[in-house]
C-alpha cells in the first residue's frame, strides 16, 4: 500500500467511531432550517467582527456548515478537515500528531459563543459546535433573557503595559488605546453603570461617596508584548473582597492597529456580558 493510501486508511480507521456518533447525532437533530436561511445567517456572521478578518476561522465555519447542509456527515472528521480546510498534505497529515483541527475548532466554538453574547438582537438562526464534535448544530433561536447588569457599578482600571522594552512607546500607546476602546464598548453595553478609568471623587464635586467605593466589580488587566505575540489578560474582581469572578486571556499576532483594538474590545465586552448573563 502506498504511503498516502496507508495514511488515509489509518485516519479512516481512527475516525470511524466518531463518524458513527455523528450519524447518530444527525438522527436526533432538530427540525431542518431551510438552506437559504442558513446561508443568509452564515453570511451575516462571516461579515461580523471577529470573523471578517479571521480567514481560517471563517473558512472552517463555512466548510462545516456547507457539509452539514449537504448531510455529508462522513466528511466532517479531523482528517478531512485538515486536508480540505487547512491544506495539510494527505501523504503526511496525522491528526494524532498535528492538532491544528482540534485547536481551530476550539477557537471557532469560543468565537461563536462570544459572537452571540455580543450581538443584539439575538439572530433568528444560530450555529453551535458541541464539545467533542465537529458537526455544527443549526437551529432557530429560542430567544433568551436580556443581559443582566453588574451588581453596583463596574469600575474600569487602566490596563498595565508589559513589554520587553519598558520604553516601547508604541506598546504603551496601543495599551492606552485599547483601554479607550474597552471603556467605549462597555459603556454602550451597560450605560452609566460603568466608571471610567482614573475616576476619583475629586472629579465629582460634592459627592459624599467616591464612585469606586460603590462599585460591585472592577475590571483590570494587562497587555503583554512578547516578540510577535500580544496577550491581553483581563479579569473581573469583586470590589469588596478582591475575589476573581471571571478571567480570560486573548492572544493575537502583534499589530499596533485600531482594528486589533476594536476586535479585542468587542470580545472582552462580549465575554463580560456573557458572565453577567450567567452569574
Amino acid at each position: 500500500m502506498s504511503p498516502p493510501a496507508a495514511a488515509a486508511a489509518a485516519a479512516a480507521a481512527v475516525l470511524a467511531p466518531s463518524a458513527h456518533a455523528l450519524l447518530k447525532s444527525v438522527a436526533r437533530a432538530p427540525a431542518k432550517v431551510p438552506a437559504a436561511d442558513v446561508r443568509d445567517a452564515l453570511a451575516r456572521i462571516l461579515a461580523g467582527v471577529g470573523f471578517v478578518k479571521a480567514h481560517r476561522t471563517s473558512r472552517l465555519l463555512q466548510f462545516l456548515v456547507e457539509k452539514r447542509l449537504a448531510n455529508a456527515v462522513r466528511d466532517i472528521n479531523e482528517y478531512t478537515i485538515g486536508i480540505e480546510v487547512f491544506e495539510r498534505d494527505p501523504a503526511t497529515f496525522s491528526p494524532g500528531e498535528d492538532p491544528v483541527v482540534r485547536v481551530q475548532v476550539g477557537r471557532l466554538r469560543e468565537k461563536l459563543k462570544l459572537y452571540y453574547a455580543a450581538v443584539a438582537p439575538r439572530p433568528e438562526i444560530v450555529f453551535a459546535i458541541p464539545t467533542g464534535s465537529y458537526m455544527p448544530v443549526i437551529e432557530r433561536s429560542r430567544g433568551g433573557g436580556e443581559a443582566s447588569e453588574p451588581g453596583g457599578l463596574l469600575a474600569i482600571t487602566p490596563l498595565a503595559c508589559i513589554a520587553e522594552d519598558d520604553a516601547c512607546a508604541a506598546c504603551a500607546a496601543f495599551t492606552r488605546g485599547l483601554g479607550e476602546e474597552l471603556t467605549h464598548r462597555l459603556f454602550l453595553q451597560f450605560g452609566n453603570k460603568v466608571v471610567a478609568p482614573g475616576f476619583s471623587s475629586a472629579r465629582q464635586p460634592g459627592a459624599a461617596v467616591p464612585a469606586l467605593a460603590r462599585a460591585g466589580h472592577v475590571l483590570e488587566g494587562s497587555v503583554r508584548f512578547d516578540g510577535e505575540l500580544i496577550r491581553l489578560s483581563i479579569r473581573l474582581v469583586g470590589a469588596s473582597d478582591g475575589a476573581i469572578a471571571w478571567s480570560q486571556q486573548f492572544d493575537r499576532c502583534r499589530a499596533f492597529t485600531i482594528a486589533l483594538q476594536e476586535e479585542l474590545g468587542y470580545f472582552v465586552c462580549a465575554a463580560v456580558k456573557r458572565h453577567f448573563q450567567h452569574d
